[in-house]
């Protein structure tokens, strides 16, 4: 598959690592939905899965409807339905499984998994959970940990999930080190669980095309509507609607240079919105669209847009370069037209910092509440309330983004550490254009999965071996949660990008980090 076919895509990312899967991850024909006649519970009514030891498991699926190309969202839940407690571990699916989706497409064949393949690593003891009789234990997929599923036919698709362990897999931990070092065995659940069957329909957009320029039509794809908060996604297509091949530079939109977006509300005023740059495609990296072909891009926005009707359309500037070889010229899409919708649920609280040389950040926890050895969901917020455009960089969030706890009770802070930042090339993801009085989202991880320590010592910073063998999680008790953004000491690029340099810091989030919930609860 070409890059051109592929598109730029800013959301790309390799599965989670809670993901319950394994090493190797493995027209129109509707399918009925009366066969979905499981077990139903009174609050909300969703499906079960058969209960098998004592547990059941189902799926969930926000959006029932996607467009071709678009990856899916889901909620696997576990829930405890016999009288007593149950152990059982964070994820299932023991490597040796394959894939923990089992879905069906609209032909009657298997959709196979074409992503990366995983590796699962041996449960520690804090990945294993007691689930009172009732309790449930919940896992969100985002579409960026499933793109692997390629939804690439129209038609409706069937959906069911597997939750395994096997005698050998989940079944205990490793505890000490060195000569020390033993495998203590625990009571954990063993069987496999099938989820609900659930169903997707998957449509073809429309696409609102503008007028051919040298041979060249570009075209525009919006969600018809979003909730206040959630990103925006588009789509765009460039077609060769001439006779001849038809060469074009990759969209990359630094400072706008190849792509713009012309965005109104329903006042007819103009919003100024900015797409982030990718790692795919750069100004001069170019191919070529034969008669006929056509090249699509993705793109996320995750500004803070007001409830309102926004019309928009993307300009392509052909070759802002002047390459040799390649035609000029600005292609326009036709106009989108999406909604912004007030939000379904409470709006994310974000605590603001001090503003300084016109930027603001603030830092959003989703729960305020967290089991030892869980992941801590953290996003990044940006301000400008200043009078000039700012210009952010972010660099795999190590060097641009830092995160620090500070304990209630007086001991040292602890900082997150990503130990991937030690590796040798660290390239640039994302380049962050503000305009004034806009705000965005910048940044979303979860700290506290695969690949994070918590030094307490500083030097771990600059000491590889000394960051690994730091703890890869918090110790119970109150943190407030600071995280800061520093721009760089010196530009970066050719030619290099005005970056907004200076360090700013967001307000604090109060969490708690509990005992309970893992093997000493019992």
């Amino acid at each position: 598959m070409s890059r051109s076919e592929t598109g730029i895509c800013c959301a790309v990312g390799a599965f989670l690592a809670l993901l319950p899967t394994g090493c190797e991850r493995r027209e129109e024909s509707p399918l009925p939905e009366s066969v979905e006649t499981a077990a139903r519970v009174a609050s909300g009514g969703a499906a079960w899965g058969e209960a098998v030891n004592g547990l059941r498991c189902r799926i969930e699926c926000p959006k029932k409807t996607l467009r071709v190309g678009h990856n899916l969202q889901l909620k696997l839940t576990l829930q405890n339905v016999s009288q007593e407690k149950i152990l059982v571990c964070r994820y299932g699916a023991p490597p040796e499984e394959g894939s923990w989706l089992d879905i069906v497409g609209p032909d009657g064949k298997q959709v196979q998994y074409v992503g990366e393949a995983g590796s699962r690593a041996v449960p520690r003891k804090e990945d294993y959970v007691w689930l009172d009789p009732g309790g449930t234990l919940e896992q969100s997929y985002s579409p960026d940990d499933l793109y692997g599923y390629e939804l690439a036919k129209p038609g409706r698709y069937r959906i069911t999930s597997r939750w395994i362990n096997r005698p050998g897999w989940a079944t205990g931990y490793y505890e000490g080190s060195g000569e020390d070092r033993k495998w203590v065995k625990v009571p954990a659940w063993l069987g496999e669980l099938r989820s609900n069957r659930l169903f997707v329909d998957v449509i073809r957009p429309e696409i609102a095309w503008g007028e051919a320029v040298n041979g060249l039509r570009c075209g525009l794809v919006s969600e018809p509507s979003c909730t206040a908060g959630e990103p925006l996604r588009f789509e765009m297509r460039l077609a060769n609607v001439s006779e001849k091949p038809q060469t074009y530079c990759h969209p990359d939109p630094v400072d706008g240079k190849v792509l713009e977006l012309e965005c109104v509300n329903s006042a007819h005023e103009k919003v100024r919105m900015f797409l982030p740059a990718s790692e795919a495609g750069a100004i001069g990296d170019c191919e070529t669209l034969d008669p006929g072909q056509t090249a699509e891009f993705r793109f996320v926005l995750t500004y803070h847009l007001k409830p309102d009707v926004y019309r928009i359309r993307a300009i392509y500037l052909r070759n802002p370069e002047s390459l040799p070889d390649v035609p000029s010229g600005a292609v326009s899409s036709g106009v989108c037209e999406f909604k912004v919708d007030v939000s379904r649920g409470p709006m994310p609280v974000i605590a603001w910092g001090k503003a300084a040389n016109g930027l603001q950040v603030g830092l959003e926890v989703g729960e305020r509440s967290f089991d030892t050895g869980s992941a801590i969901g953290v996003a990044m917020h940006a301000r400008n309330v200043g009078d000039k455009d700012l210009r952010l960089y972010d660099i795999d969030f190590e060097l641009a983004w830092d995160v620090v706890f500070t304990p209630g009770d007086g001991r040292k802070p602890r900082p997150a550490l990503n130990i991937d930042r030690f590796a040798p090339v660290v390239w640039i993801r994302n380049i962050v254009r503000l305009a004034p009085t806009m705000s965005m989202v910048v940044m979303r991880c979860e700290i506290g999965g695969e690949g994070w320590k918590f030094p307490t010592d500083a030097r771990a910073f600059e000491d590889f071996e000394r960051a690994k063998a730091s703890p890869d999680s918090l110790p119970p008790g109150e943190y407030a949660v600071i995280a800061s953004y520093e721009g760089p000491a010196e530009n970066l690029g050719e030619p290099p990008p005005r970056y907004r340099r200076g360090k700013v810091t967001t307000g604090a989030v109060k969490i708690v980090i509990a005992a309970k919930g893992g093997l000493g609860s019992d």
